[in-house]
């Protein structure tokens, strides 16, 4: 048997980690290490991407276990130095924000309480913030008393918590979450050609078949063609599948499309249909005068995906699941877990019993505090800030005489090309693309829309300027 001697002995070791003096100059270096990050990423005197090769990666990050034991400082210096710097203004790339540096504090907040959002016993402060935060979203989208939702980790698990209902709603006979979906009946969900690939892994998840969901032709500006919706409900159903819904996009990934949502909600109801809206890029437009008019019709879903950790600029994961009637969430995640759970609780003190995760960190904590110190005007500012200049990039590609405009934007995601011979084309976007992002200056993507390629921006970061994006232009036709 270990002596208490023994044991005390190892605590004591152990209790090293957990100095709160350690903590404090680990926190100070951090701040520091973070300051000079951002200083040198607004001056635009740092790389935006580090062109590290794949190999190179590797070498500098050795087994954390059979690599050499090293210092935090010198640590952390290097993981910074290494990473994507999104808040350089060079930084146009993946649908990612750079956060107000205020959520940086917040999250070590949250990671140092680690309370887990399951219960409100658990994680008093988290759980009655992600009330107030589902409650003021869903009051955006338009929904009324009845409204409400759940926060989880990311649109496609939001999709996903959606989809979920959706089936259960639509499933003839039994209890899907419980006897399951299977068996002779095919079913069918319909979505764009330009949805998000989650939908159709939620389809396959769920044991409906990633066939389950089916591709709807869309228009010239990557709509939902409904006249196409309705030539394939048609053909579905003598195909003997059972429609559940329609999902309807508002931003499209590759090029920021807003499916009608307002024709889209008459369809579903028409036809008795679900009606799910991916607003996980574009839902924060609801916060803008101007723009919100691009989701009208999303207050008629029956369920909204609106991700956090986008155009509200948090850090990720943070995602909305919005219901029109916030009951379906008491009976879709049903379980029985004593330990747990309590009969007598209101659903929104137990989230864990309405979604896929038990365990979730505080990923409310940053929104809240945002919401409550910058105010929901500056979130507003921002989404408009980088709609505007979407246009303003947009309108000066369209007057370029060496640059094609996909069309023009409906958020802040702007498709565009270099002009080339067609059999070019393709490979010229591609190289272009590749020499900027190693040369350090602007991290952009690529798409390909109906089998061409298109160069992509997507505008996350506040701080960038019309004159930065003018810049990238000239890097492009170097």
């Amino acid at each position: 048997m270990t002596s208490i001697e023994e044991l005390d002995r190892r605590s004591a070791a152990i209790a090293a980690a957990y100095d709160p003096d350690r903590f404090g100059r680990d926190a100070a270096a951090a701040a520091d290490i973070l300051r000079t990050h951002l200083t040198a990423a607004g001056a635009r005197s740092s790389r935006v991407w580090p062109g590290t090769t794949p190999e190179q990666l590797l070498e500098e990050w050795p087994d954390p276990e059979t690599g050499p034991r090293a210092a935090f400082t010198p640590l952390l210096t290097a993981l910074v130095a290494g990473s994507t710097a999104q808040h350089h203004p060079g930084y146009v790339g993946q649908q990612l924000p750079a956060p107000p540096p205020l959520v940086g504090p917040v999250a070590m907040v949250a990671a140092i309480l680690n309370n887990s959002a399951a219960i409100i016993e658990g994680a008093p402060v988290a759980v009655a913030m992600e009330r107030r935060v589902v409650s003021w979203m869903a009051r955006k989208v338009g929904y009324g008393e009845a409204g409400g939702g759940v926060l989880t980790s990311g649109g496609t698990l939001g999709s996903l918590t959606a989809l979920h209902a959706m089936r259960q709603a639509g499933t003839a006979g039994g209890h899907p979450s419980r006897d399951g979906a299977a068996g002779e009946r095919r079913y069918a969900v319909f979505v764009s050609e330009e949805a998000h690939y989650s939908h159709r892994r939620a389809c396959a998840v769920l044991g409906l078949g990633a066939d389950a969901a089916v591709r709807v032709p869309t228009d010239a500006h990557f709509r939902i063609d409904l006249d196409a919706l309705r030539e394939t409900h048609r053909r579905t159903v003598n195909e003997g599948r059972h429609p559940l819904g329609v999902v309807g996009t508002a931003g499209s990934t590759a090029t920021g499309s807003h499916d009608d949502l307002a024709a889209l909600a008459d369809y579903c109801r028409e036809h008795d249909l679900w009606f799910h809206v991916d607003a996980a890029h574009g839902g924060s437009a609801l916060l803008s005068a101007r723009y919100a008019e691009r989701l009208r019709g999303v207050e008629q879903a029956d369920s909204v995906v609106w991700d956090a950790h986008k155009l509200l600029f948090m850090p990720s994961l943070c995602t909305g699941v919005l219901f029109r009637d916030a009951s379906r969430l008491d009976t879709l995640f049903r379980e029985e877990a004593v330990y747990l759970f309590s009969e007598t609780a209101a659903g929104w003190e137990q989230p864990a019993a309405r979604n896929f995760e038990t365990t979730k960190p505080g990923m409310v904590f940053p929104l809240y505090l945002t919401l409550r110190t910058l105010g929901v005007e500056f979130l507003a500012e921002c989404v408009e800030y980088t709609y505007d200049l979407a246009r303003a990039f947009a309108d000066e590609v369209a007057r370029h005489e060496r640059f094609e405009l996909l069309l023009a934007p409906e958020s802040d995601i702007v498709c565009f090309r270099r002009k080339a011979p067609v059999a070019e084309r393709d490979a010229l976007q591609l190289s272009i693309r590749e020499r900027v992002n190693r040369d350090g200056r602007f991290f952009i993507m690529r798409t390909v829309l109906r089998g061409e390629v298109w160069l992509r921006i997507v505008l996350m970061n506040p701080l960038t300027r019309l004159g930065d994006l003018r810049a990238l232009l000239e890097e492009l036709l170097v």
